[in-house]
């Protein structure tokens, strides 16, 4: 799942800059997750797909 979220990133923006997808991963995503966290999302053991769509959005916005 790691590389699926790095990937939207750098689908979209050319890179995947470490400090980026650590903001995006400890920042609530309030449309995509709930306002959970990826991170905490990823601890509880929820759906991955959930969280790499919304690694694209983050990623699609970002690019915009």
């Amino acid at each position: 799942m790691v590389a699926e979220i790095v990937a939207a990133f750098r689908d979209y923006l050319d890179s995947a800059d470490p400090q980026i997808v650590a903001a995006w991963a400890t920042t609530a995503q309030h449309d995509d997750l709930d306002g959970s966290t990826p991170a905490a999302w990823i601890a509880q053991g929820l759906d991955n797909r959930s969280v790499v769509r919304s690694a694209d959005q983050a990623a699609l916005r970002l690019a915009q």
